[in-house]
């Protein structure tokens, strides 16, 4: 009887020997296909990114061909849109900051009036516009079309206006008295008194500074402004708060709305105050 127990007690352990065997060869595949499984998910991982490497590279080589069309115009339109951006975020910082005008700036006293006093004393870098009969031509003498003076006239009809050529030019004027410059008012012709209602001639991009001598290298910059040829033709611009006085005033344009030909300002105003003018 002992015998028969002893045998299956050796057949309990062989089988339990084999069961634990089994069980550890089954572990065992189990780790192996987790380990496959786990090169095949970082297989694809790494065919992934040799993919998009390779994309990439192809991007950058087609994108350096010199055969694919570049247009400088792009990038010239682009930088013009961002400034015009910056321009009208500048403006629209110096009518918040401004909070010294009680009254629109037309009935306001304008400074840069040639009749009690202004002047234009320097139009640096600006190609005017003349007119050369045969009689001016032989005495070397050819006459200004709306030269710079106009720019301080109070008149505002059609053609009477500053005009030079191209998109780009500045005039310097001289104030009838030193003041604190709080704001300026461009004023260009009514659309509808135009032929063709075309004000592309008017200025777009301004950049102002006040001075104190006709040539001064420590100009005080008032910023940067924008003329919206679809708004009023009379605007306004304000400066922020400033206690410095300056009898000259230097304006910059560097772009009109589209003219190929010439570019026009029929009135500048200057406005500030002085208790001593």
């Amino acid at each position: 009887m002992e015998v028969y127990v002893q045998k299956i007690n050796d057949i309990i352990q062989k089988a339990r020997k084999l069961l634990l065997i089994v069980i550890t060869v089954i572990l065992l595949l189990i780790y192996i296909r987790g380990c496959i499984n786990q090169i095949t998910f970082y297989k694809e991982d790494i065919e992934y990114l040799q993919n998009t490497i390779t994309n990439l590279q192809l991007r950058i080589e087609n994108g350096s061909k010199p055969d694919i069309p570049f247009d400088p115009k792009d990038v010239y339109n682009a930088q013009r849109e961002f400034l015009h951006l910056v321009q009208q975020i500048d403006m629209k910082k110096s009518e918040l900051q401004h909070n010294k005008v009680a009254l629109p700036n037309k009935e306001r006293y304008d400074f840069a009036l040639e009749n009690i006093g202004g002047s234009v004393v320097s139009y640096h870098d600006t190609e005017l516009m003349y007119s050369c009969g045969l009689l001016t031509i032989l005495i070397g003498k050819c006459k200004k079309i709306n030269p710079p003076e106009k720019a301080i006239q109070k008149n505002v009809e059609p053609g009477e206006a500053f005009c030079f050529k191209g998109n780009q030019g500045s005039i310097t004027i001289k104030l009838s008295c030193p003041i604190v410059i709080d704001s300026i008012t461009f004023d260009h012709v009514e659309r509808s008194s135009t032929p063709n209602l075309d004000i592309s001639d008017a200025p777009r991009f301004i950049s102002i500074s006040g001075m104190n001598m006709k040539h001064d290298e420590n100009e005080h910059d008032y910023g940067n402004f924008s003329f919206n040829a679809n708004d009023s033709n009379s605007q306004s611009f304000y400066f922020g708060s400033s206690s410095e006085k300056y009898q000259y005033i230097k304006i910059n344009i560097t772009e009109n709305h589209g003219h190929q030909d010439r570019t026009c300002i029929y009135r500048i105003q200057v406005h500030g105050y002085d208790n001593e003018c």
